[in-house]
């Protein structure tokens, strides 16, 4: 069969797409780590990932010590502390 005569190669649109993501996570202005989400995931899902990981309980003493979070989405989560 000649190319000119051939079809267009077909693709699964769904497939293009990743539906997981990684992102930084910022204590205080200083990255200390990141963490694999689901795209589309919520913030308060995400600041409940991060409380819950181990990873991060050297920087933050208690959920009660977290004063302002900035949340840029599916780039990353800053938390602020002081």
């Amino acid at each position: 069969q000649a190319i000119h005569s051939s079809k267009w190669p077909s693709y699964d649109e769904k497939a293009i797409f990743n539906k997981d993501t990684t992102i930084g996570v910022q204590i205080d202005g200083k990255t200390r780590g990141s963490i694999s989400i689901e795209v589309g995931m919520d913030q308060e899902r995400i600041l409940e990932m991060v409380l819950l990981s181990k990873n991060f309980d050297n920087y933050l003493k208690s959920e009660s010590s977290v004063k302002k979070i900035i949340y840029i989405k599916e780039r990353v989560l800053n938390i602020l502390t002081q």
